[in-house]
Order: structure tokens, then C-alpha cells, then sequence
């Protein structure tokens, strides 16, 4: 006769398989029927804090930030020390438009597990958005300043910037073929004119991954500022050609 420990020892490894069907479902590209499954393990097992960490991550990539904050909040609330959680519910902030709530996320996120890569970077996005955000409350026309002054638009707002570059910079120690922290780095050294530098961060991000459409944009971007208009055109040229592919 069956004992209630193996009753409950059977409905668990049932549950375990259907967050693994949810996963794969996922993993394919199908989030929504991936949705779906992590409800029904959830509606088995309400305690599941992965169902709940999925299922978060499923919202997010259906862009459907509210709800997909309410799951990580669970995540969270149901275990505390899992820094993936952290970081997912730092993610959906950071799409809401709470860099600062977002930051607060990463930064628990990286209390648990200080190499995480993906934190790490994203803690820098943080701090660049807070950046721009205070940047454009004390001066509202501070882009079109820099146009006018841009050795003083270096000199007086560099330093402000310096922790979300130490922030890319230690992902990348951890995580070197890391395009998307090659990437914003060079979205920052864009915003602060060192296109020098920046075009190194870009060429990295793109010796990676080859089809980043957004890298070549920038890429694009870099070399107009630094007067190489034929090459800026070539990776403007790319990247509408990636697009175009990515439209079809």
C-alpha cells in the first residue's frame, strides 16, 4: 500500500518534470505555452519559487512588466537567497523605469553571489539610467550642451559614470565573451565621447556575436562622431540589413 510519503514524493517528481516541460517549451522560443506550464506547476506546488522565477521571466518576455514584477516579488518573498530572483525582478524594474529600485535588486542579487556576470552588468545599466535621469532633471538641454562643449561635458560628468564602468568592467573579468556588457560599455563611452574607446567596445561586442544589430547601429554612430563617414554608413548598412532579417 502506498504511504502518504510517497504520495508526496511522487507528486513532487511529477511537479519537477512539468517545470522541466515548461523550460523546454522556453527554451524553443515558446513562452507563452511555457506560461501556461509553470501556472499549472504552481497550481500544484504554490511554494515553487523556480515556477515562480520562470514564470516571471515568461511575463517579462511577453512584456508584460507588471505581473512579471508581482512573480519575482513572490520569488523573492518565498526564498530570499537566491540571487536569481534578485537579478529577474531587477530586470523588470529596470523596464519599468525604476533604475533605482532596479539597482537595489542588483545589488542584493550580487550580495549572494558577487560573480554574476549578468548582475553585474545590469547593475551597470542601472547606474547609467540614474545617471541620465538626474543628468536630465538638473539640465534638460544637457545633449544639446555637449554638442557646443564637449571636453567640459567630459570634464564635469565623467566621474559620475565611473561605477557603472567598474560595473561592466568586472563582468567582463568574470564573463570576457560577454557582448551584451561589451555593448553598454561602449553605449556609455558613446554618451561621454571617448569614441575611441568606445569603438574598441563595440568591435568586441560584434567579434562575438556578428549579427548584434544594435552594436553595428552604434558602431555606426561612433565613426560618424569621429568623422569615418564611409565606414559609419557600411555598419548603418548592416545593421538595417539584420533588421530587415529579423523583420522577415
Amino acid at each position: 500500500m502506498p504511504t502518504a510519503k510517497s504520495d508526496k514524493a511522487e507528486k513532487a517528481d511529477q511537479t519537477q518534470k512539468l517545470f522541466e516541460e515548461g523550460n523546454k517549451l522556453y527554451n524553443q522560443g515558446k513562452i507563452e505555452a511555457a506560461l501556461g506550464v509553470y501556472e499549472d506547476v504552481l497550481k500544484a506546488d504554490p511554494d515553487f519559487v523556480k515556477a515562480w522565477n520562470n514564470k516571471g521571466l515568461a511575463l517579462y518576455g511577453l512584456r508584460n512588466y507588471g505581473e512579471a514584477r508581482k512573480a519575482l516579488e513572490t520569488a523573492v518573498k518565498i526564498n530570499p537567497s537566491l540571487a536569481a530572483p534578485w537579478h529577474n525582478l531587477g530586470m523588470v524594474l529596470l523596464a519599468l523605469d525604476q533604475p533605482r529600485e532596479a539597482l537595489k535588486a542588483f545589488d542584493v542579487a550580487l550580495g549572494i553571489a558577487p560573480k554574476y556576470p549578468e548582475a553585474l552588468c545590469n547593475k551597470g545599466n542601472a547606474l547609467y539610467l540614474i545617471w541620465q535621469m538626474d543628468k536630465h532633471r538638473e539640465s534638460p538641454g544637457i545633449y544639446e550642451e555637449i554638442l557646443n562643449t564637449t571636453s567640459d561635458y567630459e570634464t564635469e560628468y565623467e566621474d559620475g559614470l565611473k561605477e557603472a564602468l567598474e560595473a561592466y568592467g568586472e563582468a567582463l573579468k568574470i564573463k570576457p565573451d560577454y557582448a551584451g556588457a561589451w555593448y553598454a560599455k561602449g553605449v556609455v563611452l558613446l554618451d561621454i565621447c571617448h569614441y575611441d574607446e568606445a569603438l574598441e567596445a563595440y568591435n568586441e561586442a560584434l567579434r562575438i556575436r556578428p549579427d548584434f544589430e544594435d552594436a553595428w547601429h552604434n558602431k555606426g554612430a561612433t565613426l560618424w562622431h569621429m568623422h569615418e563617414l564611409d565606414e559609419a554608413e557600411k555598419c548603418f548598412k548592416k545593421a538595417r540589413e539584420l533588421r530587415d532579417a529579423s523583420a522577415q
